[in-house]
């Protein structure tokens, strides 16, 4: 599966493999966004901005949406965040404002 990953200005195309977390995938392409926690979905600081698809995304621990948000735009937890169908677009430039 396939998730767009924006970084710097630049749209980075990210294979996904089944049951893997955004956060893995993008680490194989160069892309760090594990936080702190070393990607047990507890610091916070991997969440991104998901600027399309985040219907498509599950939490890996509660198999449940993994949606977070400031009140204007939806984040996902990308150590925990299991792409479920492609479309997927996170915003790497933009976490939330407690990472």
């Amino acid at each position: 599966m396939k998730v767009t990953i924006l970084q710097g200005g630049t749209e980075h195309l990210c294979d996904v493999a089944d049951g893997e977390t955004i956060a893995d995938a993008a680490s194989r392409i160069g892309i760090n966004l594990l936080g702190a926690c070393g990607g047990h979905g507890i610091c916070n600081m991997c969440s991104r901005h998901v600027v399309s698809g985040i219907e498509n995304i599950l939490n890996l621990k509660t198999q449940k949406p993994t949606i977070h948000g400031d009140g204007y735009a939806p984040y996902a937890r990308t150590c925990t965040a299991i792409p479920t169908k492609e479309g997927i677009v996170i915003d790497a430039d933009r976490g939330t404002r407690l990472s």
